[in-house]
């Protein structure tokens, strides 16, 4: 009993000397640490001497960018796989066209037109004194053949067309004539017998194909003569003229050509 006293009062002394001495640190309690949000970090300087960050401007030229390559012909680009696609220009036909088959102009104008120019030739001459001119021709824009008549006499004409058995028209167009056929050829006959002196030659020559057109030439006989003699007939002779008034002949359906200078030394057939 005395021990367990002895040892309590010691207890309570050296408590009381600790307490003279200084208190004890209380333990330091721990913080929870603040919430990210309450605390703002200053910013850091950034130093002059660093590099920057900012994206600087190149001093070369930006590159133009390259087109896509263009789809091959017939490829449309809209539709995947690039699959060939009709062309819509020819994809359907107008049906309006005119259809020549496997025709060409050439064709239409060797196999008909031609034919039928060679058949009416000889057969017009039956009625020379009722038409002036015809001419057979093929249309570019249908290939149809047709035939244009000069009318003299109308009802003459009308019944050659409605007898013909030859080569076929697709087409007949009549024109007004004014100087028959016959008597065309009956002034190139009488306008080739003339006189016109020595050394002077005359040719004439009709053409049926063309509208009411007799041909008149005239050359010498010196090939070389002088540019003086060649003026003299420059112009229509006189007794050509004369000719056409007599037997009614249009002057402006008569072509002449006069003879043509040639200087001494050159070849007058160049």
């Amino acid at each position: 009993m005395i021990n367990r006293s002895l040892a309590i009062l010691l207890s309570l002394l050296l408590l009381t000397a600790c307490a003279a001495g200084g208190q004890a640190p209380a333990p330091e309690t721990s913080r929870a640490p603040e919430s990210p949000s309450s605390v703002s970090e200053p910013a850091p300087e950034v130093s002059s001497s660093e590099p920057s960050f900012a994206p600087e401007e190149s001093s070369q030229p930006e590159k133009e960018p390259v087109p896509a390559p263009e789809p091959p012909e017939g490829m449309n680009p809209d539709v995947g796989g690039g699959g060939p696609q009709e062309n819509p220009d020819t994809s359907t036909m107008d049906p309006a066209a005119p259809d020549f088959g496997d025709k060409t102009y050439s064709d239409v104008f060797e196999q008909r037109a031609e034919p039928l120019r060679k058949a009416l030739l000889p057969a017009l001459e039956a009625i020379e004194e009722d038409y002036s001119y015809f001419s057979v021709w093929v249309a570019d824009g249908s290939l149809d053949v047709v035939l244009e008549i000069g009318v003299i006499h109308e009802e003459k004409v009308d019944q050659f067309l409605a007898d013909w058995t030859g080569p076929s028209w697709d087409q007949v167009e009549k024109k007004p004539g004014r100087w028959p056929v016959a008597a065309q050829k009956d002034f190139a006959a009488q306008a080739a017998k003339l006189d016109l002196g020595p050394g002077v030659n005359i040719r004439t020559q009709t053409a049926v194909g063309s509208p009411e057109v007799v041909s008149v030439n005239v050359w010498l006989d010196d090939a070389y003569a002088s540019q003086e003699e060649v003026n003299r007939w420059a112009q229509l002779p006189q007794a050509v003229k004369e000719l056409a008034e007599k037997m009614g002949a249009p002057k402006d359906a008569i072509e002449y050509m006069g003879p043509r200078y040639t200087a001494p030394g050159n070849n007058p057939d160049t």
